[in-house]
């Protein structure tokens, strides 16, 4: 039987100081890597930047919004 289940409207996430902020996915504006080891992301949403402890790939999958990020190879082909 088919699941009528709607997507989720908010996204839950633990910043790097433990904080819990539940985001409404509409109201994120960008996604980055948050240092050079690209273990951490940066979401700005509702004017606020907000650091968690997970890397944009992951983030990007789980999401289901992002377009393939290319490796550090690719990019400078």
């Amino acid at each position: 039987m088919p699941s009528n289940r709607l997507p989720p409207i908010f996204l839950t996430v633990i910043d790097d100081e433990g904080r819990r902020f539940a985001i409404k996915i509409s109201s994120i504006q960008f996604l980055a890597d948050g240092d050079a080891f690209q273990d951490t992301t940066i979401i700005m949403a509702a004017g606020r930047a907000i650091c968690i402890p997970r890397p944009l790939d992951d983030l990007c999958k789980e999401l289901n919004v992002c377009a393939p990020i290319p490796d550090q190879e690719q990019r400078y082909d």
